[in-house]
């Protein structure tokens, strides 16, 4: 009931207007958002001691546009990711990865402590980011449900390969500014501000310019427009992909000019894509079907863990290979969920959704790529599945996510997203300890894919 309060002069009773309370605060947002950031650069902490392992050569101490630091900023934007470390202008274009690393090298030389620093906070920053944008996303709802899905994401060991590899720092830059993307673009759609749309194209670009994997995320932004402001109309949704499909045509024509060869295609080796050893276009979809299997296994359960899947640890298989068939038809009926109810707005639908088409880039059933498998491929579609597992552990919080949070109808809750994070969090801290370096990386690796003939190798080199 609204208050009322008497006007002495008039004597007429004039109703007290009531403000509508927000289900949590600037407040509680920062604090949860520095406690996430904290809680972050804390699992990766003892990777600062790690030296140089597996491919940091390629943007480290073997490139010699990296090694000339501020001087070899002109080479790292007007060539390719790899010429400075193999002289091939092919199949990769990742300037703002290699400018990171060359900075670094011009003020601080080849340390790697502060390689691996900049890995760690990149990746706590990133994760601060994704609170604040699911929050905006997630805005109908209490603060329970972004900090679910950003504490899983945080957490999950599946991320170690990127964070704990220097390398794999264009994974970590190109999520980032595509968080930053996603940050202004829920925030341009309700006020229609054309300074925070031209910042969010912008951020969409440096992913590109860190990574190719950022080639389906303009896709993505129609998507979030669709599920979460309901009242728009289905035109001016589609119509929202237009300015970042622009800046994807921008950045694909720079590419072009740039490389000589703009894929792997026609240098592709069996020794990296296993795929490659298939002797019919069946047989290499039934076997990309399977290792689409593997990845969602090892997001339920990520042990082991392995630097390395290429030839010949996941075989080829055929259509009637039982692991081909079960992974088919998860798929399938996921795709078909996610098609009945995304009309309906549903969370576990765009979560299906932004897994499958960040994942279609690298899944090698629509293109071959340089590598038939790899931990890290997962860094950015893992969102999505994060997305569904912390809306699924809602359901056992016994208040409504549409009031404001109350703690004390988590008890349901709270022992589940404890083993979880328990869970997690020291699957992620010890295997930061196996990227130390190449003889700790390769000896232990080599126990979780023993039939990887890379492994296997460089093994056998380093007993030498």
């Amino acid at each position: 009931m609204a208050k009322k309060e008497v006007n002495t002069k008039s004597k007429k009773i004039i109703p007290k207007k009531e403000k509508i309370k927000p289900l949590y605060g600037n407040k509680e947002k920062w604090l949860w958002g520095i406690i996430i950031f904290c809680f972050s650069f804390l699992i990766y902490s003892n990777a600062l001691k790690n030296e140089y392992a597996f491919d940091d050569d390629v943007i480290c101490m073997k490139n010699r546009f990296v090694q000339q630091g501020k001087a070899g900023l002109k080479d790292i934007f007007t060539k390719g990711f790899t010429v400075g470390f193999d002289g091939n202008n092919t199949g990769s274009y990742r300037p703002f990865t290699l400018a990171s690393t060359a900075l670094e090298v011009e003020f601080f030389g080849n340390n790697t402590t502060v390689h691996h620093f900049t890995n760690v906070f990149l990746f706590s920053l990133t994760c601060f980011v994704l609170f604040f944008t699911l929050s905006f996303m997630f805005k109908q709802y209490n603060i329970l449900l972004p900090l679910l899905i950003t504490l899983i994401y945080a957490s999950h060991p599946i991320h170690t390969e990127v964070v704990a590899n220097i390398k794999s720092r264009d994974e970590i830059l190109s999520f980032m500014f595509f968080v930053f993307s996603l940050s202004t673009f829920v925030l341009y759609v309700p006020k229609k501000n054309f300074i925070l749309l031209l910042f969010s194209m912008l951020f969409y670009f440096c992913a590109l310019l860190s990574k190719e994997n950022a080639f389906t995320f303009w896709v993505i932004y129609p998507l979030v427009y669709y599920t979460f402001f309901k009242s728009e109309k289905i035109s001016q949704v589609l119509f929202s992909a237009i300015p970042f499909f622009l800046v994807f045509i921008i950045y694909m024509i720079i590419r072009r000019s740039v490389l000589d060869v703009m894929t792997f295609e026609g240098e592709m080796q069996l020794i990296n894509n296993s795929l490659m050893a298939a002797k019919s276009s069946t047989d290499r979809f039934a076997t990309a079907m399977m290792m689409m299997g593997k990845y969602l296994l090892l997001l339920i359960f990520p042990h082991p863990l392995s630097c390395d899947y290429s030839y010949n640890q996941v075989p080829i298989v055929s259509l009637f290979d039982i692991r081909a068939i079960t992974s088919i038809v998860i798929y399938g009926l996921a795709v078909v969920y996610a098609i009945m109810k995304i009309r309906k707005q549903d969370i576990i639908a765009f979560g299906i959704l932004f897994f499958l088409i960040t994942m279609s880039i690298t899944s090698n059933i629509f293109v071959k790529i340089g590598s038939s498998m790899a931990e890290r491929f997962l860094f950015t579609p893992s969102l999505g599945f994060c997305i569904i597992i912390g809306f699924l552990l809602t359901k056992l919080y016994r208040g409504k996510l549409t009031e404001k949070l109350y703690i004390s109808k988590t008890y349901f809750l709270l022992p589940f997203l404890l083993i979880i994070l328990i869970a997690f969090s020291f699957k992620t801290y010890s295997r930061n300890k196996c990227w130390k370096n190449n003889d700790t990386l390769f000896f232990t690796d080599i126990k979780a894919s023993p039939n990887s003939f890379r492994l296997q190798s460089a093994v056998g080199s380093n007993i030498r």
